[in-house]
């Protein structure tokens, strides 16, 4: 990617605590079907972090997705 490059990445977002959220569901589904899972903003930090990128912000949008927004860091 080039320096200036920016990721996005359409995902369902997990809020904190008991908040209800459509991914919740999904991330069960996910997690007996396929063991993948659905993740919180503090995961996909981490996992951005692993991965040489820096998260930048997260967009909601008016469905369970959210776009993720990431840099190289």
């Amino acid at each position: 990617m080039p320096v200036h490059s920016r990721l996005l990445l359409v995902e369902a977002v997990l809020p904190d605590g008991d908040t209800p959220h459509h991914g919740k569901l999904m991330d069960l589904l996910m997690l007996t079907i396929t063991g993948g899972v659905e993740r919180s903003a503090d995961q996909f930090a981490g996992l951005l972090q692993q991965s040489g990128f820096r998260l930048v912000h997260i967009h909601p949008t008016t469905t369970h997705q959210s776009v993720v927004e990431a840099v190289l860091a």
